[in-house]
């Protein structure tokens, strides 16, 4: 990663792309920090908070280099820098575990630090390296419980979004109706009352007028309250999660399955339209949480008595 990514660079191609389509497909993602610039240099910024958003599983960061420190000061120095630097891309209550190591070379230097535990540090991350298999399987249930989540969000949210259409154009034709009955009992009024024909028959056109009028009035108000409540999905979203968003410790991570759905969720409905989109049965939507809540997390703990499970 370089200091000032953009035009000029260098790169030619986009890099926090290339890096997206490498990690999606990817077993384990590793990423490699010196001490002489641990983590400052322009493109982190962006790389962490785009093209590795959502990998927290698959990552690991490696803090490299550790025979060139000079002393222990320096070491704290740059490590507490790292750590400062991710604080800031990845939004978590707590850092991920980093890696300090070297790759020893032979007739080297020989480091001014004690170096075994550096050593032992290395070794733990190749076995880390080398559970990519399982990591393979843990990454596809986590991978299959996140898209249960932003499934169950988004269809909460189109239902909810469909709810408050119908209920508005309801409200529009119950009105109409209400007004029709109106016109009709003061139409049948004139001609109880035996008054001229031509009363009679003004009264029913202008009602009959009126109620033609008032449908088109109706789906042209309809589709602007469409409008309204695509633009205003986030706080169709906030209504819905209002008692879960009281969580202090929920708040990030739903703001965060969100950000992901929202996009999504508002091309569906400029598309389809609400009232178009099809929606999940209670049925099927009770499925969908069940298996969020039980199956997944009886599949993972399946997975992990596999994977400790003696050879």
């Amino acid at each position: 990663m370089i200091d000032s990514p953009g035009e000029g660079s260098g790169r030619g191609f986009d890099f926090a792309g290339v890096v997206r389509w490498f990690a999606e497909r990817a077993d384990v993602v590793l990423v490699f920090f010196d001490p002489e610039k641990p983590g400052t240099t322009g493109e982190t910024l962006h790389v962490f908070t785009q093209s590795l958003q959502g990998m927290d599983h698959k990552l690991l960061i490696v803090l490299n280099k550790m025979d060139r420190f000079e002393s222990l000061a320096d070491f704290a120095r740059a490590y507490g820098a790292l750590c400062w630097n991710l604080g800031k891309v990845i939004p978590r209550k707590d850092l991920p575990h980093i890696f300090t190591t070297f790759i020893p070379v032979e007739g080297a230097m020989a480091s001014k630090l004690p170096t075994q535990d550096f050593v032992t540090a290395r070794e733990e991350l190749v076995k880390e390296i080398k559970r990519a298999p399982a990591r393979r399987v843990d990454n596809l249930v986590t991978q299959l419980e996140e898209h249960g989540q932003r499934l169950l969000v988004h269809s909460k949210v189109i239902d909810e979004a469909g709810r408050a259409l119908r209920g508005f154009r309801l409200k529009l034709w119950m009105m109409l109706v209400a007004f029709m009955i109106f016109a009709g009992l003061a139409g049948a009024i004139t001609v109880w009352a035996d008054v001229k024909w031509w009363v009679s028959a003004t009264v029913f056109g202008s009602a009959a007028l009126l109620a033609y009028i008032g449908s088109f009035i109706i789906k042209k108000l309809v589709r602007s309250e469409g409008e309204h409540i695509t633009s205003g999905l986030t706080g169709v979203f906030e209504r819905l999660y209002a008692r879960e968003l009281l969580v202090r410790d929920r708040i990030d991570d739903l703001h965060a399955l969100w950000d992901k759905v929202h996009p999504r969720v508002k091309t569906s409905l400029e598309k389809v339209g609400i009232l178009g989109f099809p929606k999940l049965s209670p049925e099927e939507r009770d499925r969908l949480a069940a298996a969020l809540e039980k199956e997944v997390p009886e599949l993972r703990r399946k997975l992990q008595r596999e994977l400790s499970a003696p050879k």
